[in-house]
């Protein structure tokens, strides 16, 4: 009885797969090269091919290319496709930055609820990476606190060269909202920016606002009604006092006129008899004048003589004008 051993080699055939990559994004200084990797198993031997994001061209069949004398036209995205024929094609994204210091993007407002869970982000764009992330609060440093409900989460967001630090507040406090301050450093600088956590307007608030703009619109309209209901009484107040004095002065222009009349009668009458009494004297002296012509020899000379009197409707003077001979 003896013993027999054999040997069986099997060729298992299996699609691309890549694998996990150290690095996404490669930072080189102006005018330097670097390499870039994709590490990829399959069987049979994949086949690979390097080309730039937006581009046709291959740059490269192998599992590294080389980028040489980088400027800003080839940095970018790269990206490889590995495919093994019958099995579908896979591809991986990398990226090639110039080294230089941190930027933040704009800042934003970011809104919470008291008594909830806020978070408040800062978004960073820096290759190589930071060396140091710092968040400030009032002037005070802001760390991990697990008794306050405090943490710290910086993550890289993936395929791409940004960085988001986030502070999570479990349980939110009025204390806590307000400016927050977001500083990063790396070898080449910093930057730094305010992002401001703001407080959300929830239901109960809403309701609280909407009852006191509410109060606000009555008593607007109740002051309104007030003053017109106070105009209008003096309207009136004034219009009754004006009635009243047209009154008076009627009256008052009535008597006026009535003593006006009767005197102007009295006038008449003891002017007539004045008249009168004038008219009888200038007859008497015509009458004596006559006589004493008819007895008086003619005179050499002549005397002219005159009256006058005064009339009442005219008020112009009627002279009577006669001559002696």
């Amino acid at each position: 009885v003896g013993t027999n051993k054999a040997t069986h080699t099997l060729n298992v055939s299996f699609g691309p797969i890549l694998k996990p990559h150290n690095e996404t994004v490669y930072g080189v200084d102006v005018n330097r090269d670097v390499r870039i990797k994709c590490e990829v198993e399959g069987n049979p031997k994949p086949d690979i091919a390097w080309l730039m994001l937006g581009q046709t061209n291959v740059l490269g069949t192998d599992g590294e290319l080389l980028v040489k004398d980088v400027t800003e036209k080839k940095i970018g995205k790269y990206i490889c496709r590995a495919s093994v024929k019958g099995f579908p094609e896979i591809s991986s994204q990398l990226i090639v930055r110039l080294n230089g210091p941190p930027q933040i993007e704009d800042p934003y407002i970011h809104y919470g609820l008291i008594g909830e869970t806020v978070r408040i982000g800062c978004y960073i764009n820096s290759v190589p990476k930071p060396s140091q992330i710092v968040w400030h609060h009032n002037r005070q440093i802001v760390n991990i606190d697990s008794n306050r409900g405090v943490n710290i989460i910086d993550e890289r967001i993936p395929g791409e060269s940004t960085i988001l630090s986030t502070v999570v507040i479990y349980n939110a406090k009025l204390s806590d909202f307000g400016e927050y301050n977001c500083t990063v450093r790396n070898r080449f600088g910093f930057d730094n920016r305010v992002i401001i956590l703001a407080e959300k307007i929830g239901f109960t608030t809403l309701v609280t606002f909407a009852s006191l703009l509410l109060s606000i619109l009555v008593v607007i309209v109740l002051i309104t009604i007030v003053v017109i209901l106070c105009l209008r009484h003096r309207h009136m107040k004034k219009a009754v006092k004006l009635k009243k004095k047209g009154s008076l002065y009627s009256s008052s222009d009535r008597t006026s006129s009535d003593t006006s009349d009767e005197t102007l009668v009295e006038s008449d009458v003891s002017t007539a008899g004045t008249t009168d009494d004038t008219d009888a004297g200038i007859h008497v002296e015509m009458q004596s004048i006559t006589s004493s012509e008819m007895s008086a020899p003619a005179p050499h000379h002549s005397r002219r003589s005159h009256r006058s009197h005064r009339s009442r409707n005219t008020g112009t003077d009627i002279v009577l004008d006669y001559e002696l001979e």
